[in-house]
């Protein structure tokens, strides 16, 4: 299953993103912001990750929560790396791993994280 998410971009522009083009939300300042490979866009849907996380969940969407402010896809996750405790979804887009969900990305490949320039 698919669901669409009502977002703005970053100029006021709305537009509608499917959960497959989502690789992470993460709560920033009050704003729920939607990580894509994109861009970034900020969720027109008011409510907090848990509200997130459980619409996702009960449809089985495949998002899982790997720190207390971020919820993600974990079927966009190409890489991790387990000291720095940090997801990789691309060159450019990373989000955290909480020590006790580390677990939850034990299957998936180690990489080192490259300096950002």
């Amino acid at each position: 299953m698919n669901l669409t998410l009502p977002c703005v971009d970053d100029r006021g522009n709305s537009l509608i993103l499917s959960t497959d083009e989502i690789s992470c939300i993460e709560l920033h300042k009050k704003k729920i912001l939607v990580f894509t490979s994109g861009g970034i866009f900020t969720s027109r849907l008011f409510g907090s990750i848990d509200t997130f996380e459980e619409w996702f969940e009960r449809y089985g969407l495949g998002f899982e929560r790997l720190d207390s402010g971020n919820l993600v896809n974990m079927k966009k996750i190409i890489g991790k790396d387990s000291e720095n405790r940090i997801a990789f979804f691309d060159k450019e887009l990373q989000t955290t791993i909480s020590v006790r969900n580390l677990s939850k990305v034990a299957h998936i490949k180690e990489m080192k994280q490259t300096p950002r320039r």
